[in-house]
């Protein structure tokens, strides 16, 4: 129930930076700093107790109920985010995980890459 009530705090943190961008722009600092905080929370909660098992490894998550809202590249362990210490990768049922793992490896030699903006 802590972990639901920070994702529902980080993302009206959310809304409220997207909103505040270009119009309010002196409360994005603060509301920067509130967000960063709920990271720092969610990240001490989900992430700190097994840290030391992870260690510098690929970290893969597999979400489940309020998880798939918790921006796992992006929790904060007081100094850095996640994804500037190590490869996270999230996929969305250990089913899925499974038939990729199953998958032979394909050597690729080239990509393309899509993102949407918004």
């Amino acid at each position: 129930s802590e972990v639901e009530e920070l994702v529902e705090r980080l993302r009206f943190q959310t809304d409220a930076m997207r909103r505040a961008v270009g119009r309010e722009a002196a409360h994005v600092p603060i509301l920067t700093a509130r967000a960063r905080h709920l990271l720092a929370r969610l990240y001490d909660l989900l992430l700190r107790p097994i840290a030391p098992l992870i260690g510098e490894r690929r970290v893969t998550v597999v979400p489940h109920r309020a998880l798939h809202y918790v921006p796992f590249r992006a929790l904060f362990d007081g100094e850095r985010y996640l994804i500037e210490r190590q490869e996270v990768c999230t996929v969305p049922s250990a089913a899925v995980l499974l038939h990729c793992l199953q998958q032979p490896p394909s050597p690729h030699q080239n990509a393309l890459f899509l993102g949407v903006p918004d």
